[in-house]
């Protein structure tokens, strides 16, 4: 450099364009550190055209200023050397506005065959390669044949970042995810190409491009780095957020590594806004959480309602489902309002919460008509005809679940004549017994203890109380059931021992749920709801599981024995209000009924 530095000084002109050269190759070293170079590298070339009119600096000079994108200027240079290969084919792109025509590609590929990429300066490699690129980009979408032979020259004259992600896109969209991968690794390991690291983010998400597994913490470095640059943050960020919130679920869920799980769940939740971790703590706080020592979250339904309420500006429909029920129950001091958590399912159900929400809506729709029972009668059938509505709307989803739930309320429907139903037990039964659930088993033994839509029959009631067992083996009303018809031979032979291990069951689940219980389960039972197996805690059932308030054996006998001391006769359906510590007792037939506080 020195030999060059006093050889221009004396006026060697190729000294001084030589000068220009070096400096702009020193320049691509580290482009964002050594700019003063890039301009000192025009005034190179400048000095040799001014004291020399030296042909190749003005090459040069076009080449500069189209890197920089001032194009009008790199026009007039290319003019005054138009008889080089490399200036004409850039005037014809300048000419027809930057497209590419076919005089573009002619002139491309006579360019392509004078050259010797080997001894081509750094200015030239990169105005080529940018050229070559640029007609790769042309046959992108309807030729990948010559659009894969344009971007491999490109890449091959100079290591094009565009290019070479380009040639990725070309062979994912071919669905050759490995050769893509290689290209994307390529592209953002060797130049920190912010698409590339985007779409090896991606890839390692989802364990593509010949990947053995999915890599949860590659595909969060990656993202990150490509959320830092402008062209990618939207969609890097997204991606990231996604991501953050699977590998979150994977530590707590699979790894059981929940201290890292929950600070997995609040980055995402927290620092991404994904709407999906909101929840996910909104659930954590909403039941708590003592399964490790290290990691105790304690319940707070506040905190729940929180992140709840921050998911459902994200239009969530868990989250409107959750807030539904936070209204529905009263989960927190004084906020029960039956028409605000209608509000809240009817927002889940038009942001796309579908069968879910329809059943929501069926449940709370048939408990508003429950309360009216006794002040409108219109108005309870009008509300009763839109419960079953929403009831076959769930009913037919084709979410590919089975909302069991909704097919026994539509049965019931029958079965009782709700709403402006014509009652047909008959139907009723016969859509009971089409139903493969605990729910619907437990209807279908009712219907035999009570004689209703089918002959009674005590031996069949216990089947099905025994199958609602064996399929809910938590059932306190089956097993309450099972005991009373071992203990009076209802069905059978008296079987004291059976009676008497049911019953003890059914005491240490009912002692369980007691001690384990958030809340009292509150609701008014009438006539019309009371005598079936279905009922009523919140309409949003499929997500808060918790389970029926059920008095103890004891109790409830003596309650029954108040009953019939009260010139109660054991018709098919009858409602006793006793005065046991204020509870409303339903009984059928001689069986057990669901009891709740009043």
């Amino acid at each position: 450099m020195d030999l060059l530095s006093r050889a221009g000084e004396l006026g060697n002109i190729n000294a001084i364009y030589h000068q220009g050269r070096l400096a702009y190759e020193a320049y691509l070293e580290n482009p964002s550190s050594f700019s003063h170079l890039l301009d000192a590298s025009l005034d190179y070339f400048m000095q040799a055209v001014t004291d020399g009119n030296h042909f190749k600096s003005m090459v040069c000079i076009g080449q500069l200023y189209d890197s920089l994108e001032q194009y009008d200027n790199a026009q007039i240079w290319f003019e005054h050397s138009s008889s080089d290969p490399l200036s004409s084919a850039m005037l014809i792109k300048y000419r027809h506005d930057n497209k590419c025509t076919t005089d573009l590609v002619t002139a491309t590929e006579q360019l392509w065959t004078t050259l010797d990429p080997p001894v081509l300066d750094a200015l030239s490699r990169n105005t080529i390669g940018s050229l070559c690129f640029f007609v790769g980009q042309s046959y992108h979408d309807d030729d990948p044949v010559l659009a894969e032979q344009w971007y491999t020259r490109s890449v091959n004259v100079n290591p094009h970042q565009a290019a070479t992600h380009a040639l990725g896109l070309l062979h994912e969209a071919q669905g050759d995810f490995i050769i893509a991968m290689d290209w994307f690794r390529t592209g953002a390991e060797k130049w920190n190409h912010a698409p590339s690291q985007y779409k090896l983010g991606v890839y390692h998400a989802h364990g593509l491009g010949g990947l053995d597994s999915i890599n949860l913490v590659a595909a969060q470095r990656y993202l990150k780095l490509a959320a830092t640059d402008a062209t990618t943050h939207d969609d890097a960020q997204k991606q990231l957020g996604e991501v953050t919130f699977m590998h979150a679920w994977d530590l707590w869920h699979t790894q059981k590594q929940y201290q890292r799980g929950l600070k997995q769940f609040e980055q995402a939740a927290l620092s991404l806004n994904v709407p999906e971790a909101l929840v996910a703590l909104g659930h954590l706080y909403h039941t708590g959480f003592s399964g490790d020592p290290q990691c105790l979250i304690l319940q707070s339904y506040k905190q729940a309602f929180t992140y709840y309420s921050a998911a459902a500006r994200h239009m969530n429909a868990e989250a409107a489902l959750m807030l539904g029920s936070y209204y529905e129950e009263g989960y927190l001091h004084g906020m029960e309002n039956l028409d605000e958590a209608l509000t809240w399912y009817e927002k889940a159900y038009r942001w796309n919460g579908g069968a879910l929400a329809e059943l929501a809506i069926g449940k709370l729709k048939h408990h508003q008509a429950l309360l009216l029972l006794d002040n409108d009668h219109d108005a309870v059938l009008d509300l009763q005809e839109e419960a079953y509505t929403w009831f076959e709307g769930a009913a037919s989803s084709s979410s590919g679940l089975d909302y069991g739930h909704a097919k026994v309320m539509m049965a019931l429907y029958h079965l009782k004549g709700w709403g402006r139903k014509t009652c047909d037990p008959s139907m009723g039964f016969t859509m009971l017994l089409a139903i493969d659930t605990a729910e619907a088993m437990g209807e279908v033994a009712l219907c035999y203890e009570q004689g209703l839509g089918v002959a009674q029959d005590y031996e069949k009631a216990l089947y099905y109380w025994e199958a609602v067992v064996k399929s809910a083996s938590d059932d306190v009303l089956a097993l309450r059931k099972l005991a009373e018809l071992y203990r009076g031979g209802l069905a059978g032979p008296c079987d004291l021992e059976k009676a008497n291990e049911y019953g003890a069951r059914a005491d240490a689940i009912d002692r369980e749920r007691r001690d384990e219980r958030e809340k009292s389960f509150c609701s008014t039972t009438t006539s019309n709801s009371s005598s079936s197996y279905a009922s009523r805690r919140s309409s949003l059932n499929s997500l808060n599981q918790i389970p029926y308030h059920t008095i103890g054996h004891d109790d409830f006998m003596a309650a029954f024995e108040q009953a019939k001391q009260g010139h109660w006769r054991p018709t098919r359906e009858n409602v006793v209000r006793g005065q046991m510590g204020g509870v409303l007792m339903v009984c059928y037939g001689y069986g057990l009924g669901q009891v709740f506080k009043e």
